[in-house]
């Protein structure tokens, strides 16, 4: 996949897209989220850019639904149109996807964002829906 530096924010990908529009249109969305987050900490091997960047996706709407808000366009047109509770197993997947979804070693799309020179706004665009999920009070910027 061929990631260009303004792609770096959580929705601006065209498979983070993908993935917003799927959840909206979804008869299960819970059921699809939960796919989503479980099939990528299943992932033994060196974590493609493309499953990181659409479970992280997955995991920021679940910290914008924790939050009730969003500092990005996607997530708060998502929160408008889908209707979906945020279980404790949700929570807790979506938790451990930005621990696993942010670590060095492997995963590639940490490695795209180091070279490029912006990791540090990478992290900075899924604070908020980390710190969410994580149970931490944090505002939009």
């Amino acid at each position: 996949m061929d990631f260009h530096v303004a792609e770096y924010e959580p929705f601006h990908s065209d498979l983070a897209a993908d993935v917003v529009a799927e959840l909206t249109e979804s008869s299960d969305v819970h059921g699809d989220m939960l796919r989503v987050l479980a099939g990528f900490l299943e992932e033994e091997d060196l974590l493609d850019a493309e499953i990181v960047e659409e479970a992280l996706a997955v995991a920021c709407l679940v910290g914008a639904r924790v939050r009730g808000e969003a500092e990005h366009e996607e997530a708060r047109e998502w929160l408008a149109a889908a209707r979906v509770t945020v279980t404790p197993e949700l929570k807790g997947l979506a938790h451990a996807v930005f621990e696993r979804g942010t670590r060095v070693g492997d995963n590639a799309l940490y490695e795209v964002w180091s070279d490029a020179g912006v990791l540090d706004e990478w992290l900075a665009g899924l604070a908020g829906y980390r710190a969410a999920v994580a149970g931490l009070r944090c505002r939009p910027s």
